[in-house]
């Protein structure tokens, strides 16, 4: 979206004069003044209204004037437009109005606005030049004797860039137009000019321009915007500066690294889940919040756990305040999914060794199984975790061969464990237990069941 500035420029005049009044005002608006008509409708056809104002200087009551009428001519109802004056006698001694309709050319079908006689206490009037001719006194009963055509003088707008570090330079947007700053134009009174920072989002020495606001420099107390799109009116209070302010914005490149895949995942930044790599251009000064997923994430069998960031940080959420460009990555360390996914069964056959059975693992590089017991035994007691078997990865079935599978709660509980091993990153699957019950054999009881052919199916 174009960040522009829609300026109406109001009461435009060069610095011939020595102010900013687009009309000649002799003196004060005031009751001693007495051109109230001819100051009206100047103002009138430089798209202003009557309105206070100091003193512009000392200039002739004659409305001819060549530096604000480009001439006067006689009356011919064919060339007059709406905006021009009319006036009564050639230089306006008499009376001055601004056209403000024409809807057909006759005296009755022309509109102005006037103030229709000097210290008028009834304000501006709007009706037809032949009500003119009959009701104000300055017109003399009298039609307009001749019309002119304002030479409307213009406006110096400069504008310019002001960059992170103060320097100047790139383009600005006159009317969609880049122009290089810092621009210096000449514009009608009250004609509107956009202005577009069109250095926002491009490139600088390692970082993007980010647009921030607009300073009118309006005498000592400079005026600030930050919108979209804005209109002032510029008035003889008014400066002809305005500066487009930036600051530098740094690119952020967001990344997950799980080691041995081209994977990138998912991480969540300013409370929004993106697919990564994800950039992300950072304005100077400003905060950014990123956070590693909570729970494991699965790719190709393959599980991950956040371990750290590239900040060094080991919090899951961390907020970053970029001074240049710069890639955060969130790093993670991968354990091959448990058996427990891929069938592991310890059988159903009371009486026999117990044996275990499972499907091979998916990820190619789970390149062996190491297999592990807890008992606990009926009496209370615990035996500590034991390897009690590595087999390769083709292998799918092991044999316990101290104990037998029973069925009883009166029996020893038996914990097995089989657990992948994975050689990228030389892990193997968290803890994940397959529970029965067993006997060990050439244990007293053992035998006792064999003789009175008692193993029946626990489950």
């Amino acid at each position: 979206m174009n960040k522009s500035m829609l300026i109406s420029i109001v009461l435009m005049i060069s610095g011939l004069v020595g102010q900013h009044y687009p009309f000649p005002h002799d003196k004060q608006h005031s009751k001693e003044n007495s051109s109230n008509c001819r100051e009206y409708a100047m103002a009138r056809a430089y798209r202003g209204s009557y309105c206070p104002a100091t003193k512009l200087g000392d200039v002739a009551t004659k409305i001819t004037e060549p530096e604000f009428i480009i001439n006067a001519w006689t009356w011919e109802e064919g060339k007059i437009e709406e905006g021009d004056l009319a006036i009564w006698g050639k230089e306006g001694e008499d009376h001055v109005a601004y056209i403000e309709d024409i809807n057909y050319l006759s005296w009755g079908g022309i509109y102005i606005s006037q103030v229709p006689r000097p210290n008028s206490t009834t304000g501006v009037q709007y009706l037809s030049i032949e009500d003119v001719k009959k009701y104000t006194t300055n017109a003399k009963n009298n039609y307009p004797t001749h019309y002119a055509k304002i030479n409307k003088n213009l406006w110096m707008l400069e504008v310019k860039n002001e960059f992170w570090d103060g320097s100047n330079g790139g383009t600005i947007g006159i009317d969609d137009i880049p122009k290089q700053s810092t621009y210096t134009g000449f514009y009608e009174w009250g004609f509107p000019v956009k202005l577009t920072p069109m250095m926002d989002n491009e490139d600088g020495d390692g970082f993007k321009h980010h647009f921030i606001k607009w300073i009118n420099n309006s005498e000592n107390s400079p005026k600030y915007s930050s919108d979209e799109e804005y209109q002032i009116d510029l008035t003889s209070g008014t400066a002809n500066l305005f500066t487009a302010k930036y600051l530098r914005k740094f690119k952020v490149t967001f990344n997950n690294n799980f080691i041995g895949i081209d994977e990138k995942g998912l991480i969540t930044i300013r409370d929004t889940v993106r697919q990564l790599p994800f950039n992300l251009y950072v304005p100077e000064n400003e905060s950014i919040t990123v956070s590693a997923p909570l729970n494991s994430v699965t790719h190709n069998h393959i599980d991950y756990d956040f371990t750290h960031w590239s900040t060094g940080s080991e919090f899951h959420t961390i907020t970053i305040t970029p001074t240049s460009d710069t890639t955060i990555t969130a790093h993670y360390k991968g354990y091959p999914r448990s058996m427990a996914h891929y069938g592991i069964s310890s059988g159903t056959t009371i009486g026999e060794n117990i044996k275990l059975t499972w499907n091979v693992h998916p990820n190619q590089n789970v390149s062996k199984y190491r297999i592990f017991r807890q008992v606990k035994r009926k009496y209370g007691f615990s035996s500590h975790t034991r390897l009690v078997g590595t087999v390769n990865r083709q292998t799918t079935l092991w044999e316990d061969p101290q104990y037998i599978l029973t069925d009883g709660y009166s029996d020893d509980l038996l914990f097995y464990d089989v657990r992948p091993f994975y050689t990228i990153e030389s892990t193997e699957s968290k803890e994940d237990w397959t529970v029965t019950f067993g006997e060990e054999v050439q244990s007293e009881e053992f035998f006792k069941k064999r003789a009175d052919g008692n193993f029946a199916n626990p489950n």
